[in-house]
């Protein structure tokens, strides 16, 4: 359950990325997002006011940075990694799995009411017979069972983006005249500024059980 305060508490992994960093923008510039910690192995070229910055290098022991976990509302997972870049199943699933659920255990320790919000995929299915779909799968059925606030789970289909904040904004003012062409595949695809305020707006919305397609995402930022 989300804090009864009208502004939000959260915690932005992978904020080096298309995605986590989308998300970490569109978090700075909202007013009812008050405060926001990004935990990384490295430290971003950004600066804000309500910014905390955390550098840590090991996702597998979070034990030296559990005070940065308290009183939270909400944890916006974008940690990962592609398939194509990791072959090996069982360094996958470290990656994917084992850093997600220590994150999810230091979130429960500390803010059990918040909200795990998971960058998942399109296609993800624990029964399925790609790897990558069966693990993302799996992490999703064990977040969800992890007695926390709620855990909710993202499943895009193409991050349509670029590079750093100034860069995306620039490459979306020039995708903007071909809207037509993008429309056909709103099923398929979304902007990493509309996946970013998509995950604020499902924590706006008090969303705290939900697996969310890619058309789902882009309704809840058309409604942003």
């Amino acid at each position: 359950m989300l804090s009864e305060d009208p502004t939000y508490r959260v915690l932005v992994t992978g904020a080096s990325g298309l995605a986590g960093g989308a998300v970490l923008e569109q978090c700075l510039k909202d007013p009812r997002i008050s405060a926001v910690t990004a935990v990384g192995r490295r430290s971003l070229d950004v600066e804000h006011p309500k910014l905390t910055q955390v550098v840590h290098t090991d996702f597998a022991d979070q034990s030296a940075i559990v005070s940065h976990y308290e009183e939270l509302d909400a944890v916006y997972y974008c940690l990962g990694i592609s398939q194509s870049d990791v072959r090996d199943e069982k360094r996958y699933r470290e990656i994917t799995y084992d850093y997600a659920m220590e994150t999810a255990g230091r979130l429960k320790d500390r803010s059990p009411r918040a909200v795990i919000h998971f960058l998942s995929g399109a296609g993800t299915n624990a029964n399925g017979r790609f790897m990558w779909a069966r693990i993302k799968g799996e992490t999703e059925r064990d977040l969800s069972g992890m007695s926390l606030g709620g855990a909710v789970h993202y499943r895009p289909g193409l991050i349509v983006g670029h590079g750093s904040m100034k860069s995306r904004y620039m490459a979306e003012r020039l995708l903007r005249p071909l809207e037509f062409l993008y429309r056909p595949f709103k099923g398929l695809s979304i902007r990493a500024s509309e996946f970013g305020q998509a995950m604020i707006q499902a924590t706006i919305d008090g969303l705290t059980d939900a697996i969310l397609e890619n058309r789902d995402l882009r309704a809840l930022a058309e409604r942003y």
